[in-house]
């Protein structure tokens, strides 16, 4: 609408502007269909439970299982340590527990790298990720081997 017709509209004493019901109508769909359920986020406590270290000369393999504690079945995407990624593709139902093998490879010769991430989602898609802190025992050789996995909290990715 123009300067003019708003002029014009107001010389005869009408409204300046006028909403037309058709862009009303369509305006206002899109906004129902992202519409969430009221109440707060319900984030699930999905973490590791228990550690076990192997080693082998410098080698070490380390084996956790991973403890659904939420009320719904996850989906569990990745996790990362010791700046390594390895996909998971496990799905767990609610109170299920599942052994992964999460490292092989060479023991850590620093504590430096003390996060630990499982990377899952819930059924209705929304990505999270559990954190811990990885705590270290220090071997003859100098080289350290996983003592415990803590969790710490749960984030919303």
């Amino acid at each position: 609408m123009g300067f003019f017709n708003v002029l014009g509209r107001l010389i005869k004493g009408q409204p300046a502007f006028v909403v037309e019901e058709t862009k009303q109508k369509t305006a206002m769909q899109p906004a129902a269909q992202y519409t969430q359920p009221a109440g707060p986020k319900v984030y699930p406590q999905v973490y590791i439970e228990q550690v076990r270290c192997r080693m082998q000369g410098g080698e070490m393999d380390l084996e956790v299982d991973i403890h659904n504690h939420s009320q719904g079945q996850v989906e569990l995407d990745k996790i990362e340590i010791f700046g390594r990624r390895q996909e998971l593709d496990i799905f767990l139902r609610p109170g299920e527990e599942r052994e992964c093998n999460v490292f092989e490879g060479p023991r850590p010769t620093t504590t430096n790298q003390t996060s630990c991430r499982i990377f899952y989602k819930d059924a209705t898609g929304d990505y999270f990720a559990s954190e811990h802190y990885i705590e270290f025992k220090q071997e003859a050789d100098r080289t350290y081997s996983v003592n415990r996995i803590r969790f710490v909290r749960v984030l919303d990715v």
